[in-house]
């Protein structure tokens, strides 16, 4: 299993435990909102997120296509 899909895999399943939503549109908009508060919340974890690590993690949503966390 690669990477991306094994993402994709916990994402959706954190998803669904949380949410609980049937539609395929709600569940991969919330599986990529679940992934991109953990990718923040690692970002921030010493509470101080520097421009370069803003622009970083911009950069990745932007890379996978999660335009509408920018």
């Amino acid at each position: 299993m690669s990477e991306q899909s094994t993402r994709q895999l916990i994402s959706e399943w954190l998803h669904q435990e949380k949410y609980n939503h049937k539609g395929e549109t709600k569940r991969k908009f919330y599986a990529d909102l679940c992934h991109a508060k953990g990718v923040i919340k690692v970002a921030a974890a010493d509470l101080k997120v520097t421009d370069q690590t803003r622009k970083w993690v911009l950069g990745y949503f932007a890379a996978m296509g999660l335009y509408y966390f920018l």
